[in-house]
């Protein structure tokens, strides 16, 4: 009869671990989704900010106008096209990484 309790004590106690796991998943999930969307919303921002400067480099208006030389804008698309991928490989890898 003690060995009845103690299997029961035992499939108690595993069934709390396997609970315990899954709430801590759940957990992790929810931050990462969290922080791959304020990411993305960084991404979309910082894309936006590029094609003003884009726009504004390439415009004749004399309020919308800026003066840049076509190196720093090939510097500019350059470096800024590598983080973002990078940024969005990082997050894909991090929210859809194999354990």
């Amino acid at each position: 009869m003690h060995k009845t309790i103690s299997d029961v004590q035992q499939k108690t106690i595993e069934t709390a671990l396997i609970k315990h796991e899954l709430d801590q998943r759940k957990s992790e999930h929810a931050q990462r989704v969290s922080f791959a969307s304020k990411l993305f919303i960084l991404i979309r921002v910082w894309l936006i900010v590029i094609l003003l400067i884009l726009i504004a480099a390439g415009s004749d208006c004399k309020y919308f106008s800026l003066e840049v030389s076509d190196q720093v804008l090939i510097a500019l698309l350059t470096t800024t096209t590598v983080s973002v991928l990078g940024l969005f490989i990082t997050v894909l890898r991090y929210v859809f990484g194999r354990k």
